[in-house]
């Protein structure tokens, strides 16, 4: 048995990716969380028009934490909106209890 942790979106070699999988974990948090994530989204779009840029570190350190109700998987899902975000690189969390994890930068996309 492995002590390899598996991720949720990980597919075997040779497989296609669980897009179905993903899809139905966001419209989970769309259904389940809409207020926070409305307002995430709004916060990360005030901030990429003030940067030009945005990670999820900027969006918590403006508004906090989601809620213990909301599971904090959410926090990506923020940018998981068809056309609204566009990744543009990666940089190391600055949250503490992140312990340097790689998140995404994002930009507004153009097409909006």
């Amino acid at each position: 048995m492995s002590n390899q942790q598996l991720r949720l979106f990980d597919n075997a070699p040779g497989t296609l990716p669980n897009i179905e999988g993903r899809d139905s974990v966001m419209e989970h948090f769309e259904e389940r969380s809409p207020d926070w994530l409305s307002f995430a989204r709004s916060m990360a779009v005030a901030i990429a028009k003030e940067r030009g840029r945005v990670t999820s570190d900027d969006v918590i350190e403006r508004i906090g934490e989601p809620p213990p109700h909301v599971h904090r998987n959410v926090i990506g899902a923020m940018f998981a909106l068809k056309g609204q975000f566009h990744r543009i690189g990666v940089v190391p969390s600055r949250r503490p209890k992140n312990h340097a994890s790689i998140i995404g930068v994002w930009a507004i996309s153009l097409s909006r």
